[in-house]
């Protein structure tokens, strides 16, 4: 889970993961990322950061809830 696509942080940290992500796929890890921005949003922050990863959009903020990640 993650606050905001494209915020600095946000941007920090999903660049970390895409740089490392063939190590995490060679321990049979995959990453997901989730946030309450929207489908249209998680698509440009993915185009624009070269992201290998599936961005899943949280609208509703149920699942945050059933994780605890508010």
């Amino acid at each position: 889970f993650y606050p905001k696509d494209a915020t600095p942080g946000c941007t920090q940290e999903a660049c970390s993961l895409r740089d490392a992500y063939a190590l995490f796929r060679e321990q049979g890890i995959e990453i997901v990322g989730i946030s309450y921005d929207s489908p249209q949003s998680h698509a440009h922050f993915k185009q624009k950061y070269h992201l290998p990863f599936t961005l899943l959009s949280d609208s509703t903020r149920e699942v945050a809830k059933a994780y605890g990640a508010y």
